[in-house]
């Protein structure tokens, strides 16, 4: 083994047959041949352009390459047999993608949000397709899969046409033609009878339309002032660059937003209580998300921020139950009050480069928030920003933070400073430590914790 291949090898967290996290900023990755499992989140929201999954791989496991904004093309290998949900999730730019044949289900949400995905090679093996698996994937066209597969709800968009094969047929990719999708279906005459085409079945129990109609929706120098809609999955018109405030308030039918390329800002309360909405992916071009924006989205499974984005409002994605993870890009230099407080299902989250204040509770109440690294552009730590995150047991703060506020963390937390903290505001005691020091905040009284939450 040479050096450079010492060093590429160092770009893989592995252990035990796992690839943990890639840490390398390659455009074209090929996994290491000693790799078994893809592990989750190993590669969310990183700039490779295309990956390899070599002969060995047998398990990719869920949002393994969710966010991957840049990726064009993976290429699976045969041995794969699992793709957990969300795999390949919010992955606008990948075009195509071949199911290797040993994969039983395609799980929910695997493609959501490939919206340049226009050409899927499913084998027969494959034999239930569950909800929203290719969700929003809008240049799905047509797709072509064995007689007998299960389709559970929503599965795909409603315009997608679909194609069913006898499981002895050759498997054909979404791209062939309608004349070469018509020979495949073909039997010759006989003195008997022909027999027919099999008859297709309906693929989903939505009623969703391919389109909005324009009466949905008020609209004012392309600003969208008003949805009023029955909900399902909904298409904002390209012409839009701002949602007004109040937009989709309550709107609690509905599940799935495209939003459009243009878009610059989303008002105050935009979506607000919309309980059923599953996946936010936000478009490049973004710039800022409005207060309450999306509060109280309970169903709210999966984020995707752009790296155009410059603000987060206050209370932004508070109540967001159902959010795991969120990656914050480093174009954003501002998060507001309590952006993500309440998401008592987050474990964690990325904060930008840029940022250089972690504003009053902006995780509170994140009740299974277990992993976050503060960046070195931060000097700030303001008052319960982690209060009640008790599973968040030890932070590391790096030297550039000058300023901690009372009760930022639970007591139980332990903080640890990165480098020496001599010129911290410690006490006498603190300063003697060279390194890394420990210490424990005392809790605010509770007139105090009740003034400072309101």
């Amino acid at each position: 083994m040479g050096i450079f291949d010492i060093f590429k090898k160092e770009e893989f967290e592995i252990k035990d047959g796992v690839l943990k996290k890639y840490n390398g900023k390659s455009a074209d990755v090929t996994i290491p041949a000693d790799v078994k499992v893809i592990g989750k989140r190993a590669f969310m929201a990183n700039p490779l352009s295309t990956v390899i999954i070599p002969s060995g791989v047998v398990i990719i496991e869920s949002y393994a390459f969710a966010g991957c904004k840049n990726l064009t093309s993976a290429v699976i290998a045969e041995s794969v047999t699992s793709i957990k949900d969300s795999a390949f999730g919010s992955c606008p730019n990948l075009h195509s993608i071949t199911i290797p044949s040993g994969v039983k289900k395609i799980e929910a949400r695997t493609f959501a949000y490939c919206f340049s995905l226009s050409s899927v090679t499913v084998p027969d093996s494959v034999n239930l397709i569950e909800v929203d698996a290719f969700f929003s994937c809008k240049n799905l066209k047509e797709i072509s899969l064995p007689e007998g597969v299960e389709i559970e709800d929503k599965a795909f968009p409603a315009a997608t046409k679909i194609n069913y094969r006898k499981k002895q047929d050759k498997v054909i990719q979404m791209k062939a033609t309608e004349a070469e999708l018509n020979a495949m279906f073909y039997y010759p005459p006989s003195s008997q009878e022909t027999p027919e085409k099999p008859a297709e079945k309906v693929q989903q129990t939505s009623t969703k339309k391919a389109e909005n109609s324009p009466a949905e929706f008020v609209i004012e120098n392309g600003i969208l002032k008003k949805y009023q809609g029955i909900g399902g999955e909904v298409v904002i018109p390209d012409t839009i660059v701002r949602i007004g405030e109040y937009a989709f308030f309550g709107c609690v039918s509905l599940t799935g937003v495209t939003f459009p390329e243009g878009l610059k800002s989303i008002g105050n309360h935009a979506f607000s209580d919309c309980s059923s909405l599953k996946f936010a992916m936000l478009p490049e071009g973004l710039a800022r998300i409005g207060n309450y924006a999306f509060s109280g989205c309970r169903g709210l499974q999966m984020l995707s921020l752009p790296e155009t984005l410059e603000k987060i409002g206050e209370r932004a994605f508070k109540d967001c139950k159902s959010l795991k993870s969120v990656i914050i890009p480093d174009y954003t230099d501002t998060i507001q009050n309590r952006a993500f407080s309440g998401c008592t299902a987050l474990t964690s989250a990325v904060l930008p480069d840029r940022l250089t204040v972690i504003k009053f509770g902006l995780f509170r109440d994140c009740e299974n928030l277990k992993s976050l690294t503060i960046p070195d552009t931060v000097t700030s730590i303001e008052g319960l920003a982690f209060w009640h995150c008790r599973n968040l047991k030890t932070l590391v703060i790096p030297d550039s933070v000058n300023k901690i506020g009372k009760d930022a963390f639970p007591p139980e937390t332990k903080i640890i400073y990165e480098n020496n903290i001599s010129d911290k505001k410690t006490s006498p005691a603190q300063k003697e430590h060279k390194k890394k020091t420990i210490i424990t905040f005392s809790p605010l009284s509770e007139t105090e914790l009740r003034r400072l939450s309101e």
